[in-house]
């Protein structure tokens, strides 16, 4: 919900490069959860094989 509001309402005690880093790492985590169903769905076709 914070990502939500403008980048002039945000307060001073949340910086930008806080907010971007978080944005970065959600985005890390995201890219391994969809790396890792990819490779689940992999291995369950090769298993219906």
């Amino acid at each position: 919900m914070a990502s939500q509001t403008p980048t002039g309402t945000i307060p001073k005690e949340r910086p930008t490069s806080a907010q971007e880093k978080g944005v970065v790492l959600f985005a890390a985590f995201e890219y391994k959860t969809m790396t890792r169903v990819a490779a689940m769905r992999a291995t369950r076709l090769s298993g219906l094989r």
